[in-house]
């Protein structure tokens, strides 16, 4: 699982004369781009990578919200068990 995005970016060289110069960009070239200590991170996939890092990064993504929803439940069910502890105050 990777916290994260796989993106395509077309790059410029900047060597003189290039194609690049004149608009037609190289690439695209693959990334892997995530947060580390709140700094942006970008990591370049080989072509063979791609497709694993995009599941990896999907898994995470439902991960996180599998942990949303079992944290809202959590906090109901503890919601719900301190509204009986003050029923059961208030009825003894």
């Amino acid at each position: 699982m990777h916290p994260g995005a796989v993106i395509a970016q077309y790059v410029r060289c900047g060597k003189p004369g290039c194609r690049c110069q004149s608009g037609e960009p190289h690439g695209p070239y693959w990334y892997l781009i995530r947060r580390e200590g709140g700094r942006l991170v970008k990591t370049y996939l080989r072509p063979e990578q791609i497709e694993p890092a995009r599941a990896a990064c999907r898994q995470w993504r439902q991960f996180q919200s599998l942990l949303r929803a079992n944290r809202r439940e959590t906090m109901r069910v503890f919601r719900a068990m301190r509204q009986m502890l003050r029923d059961m105050r208030q009825d003894g």
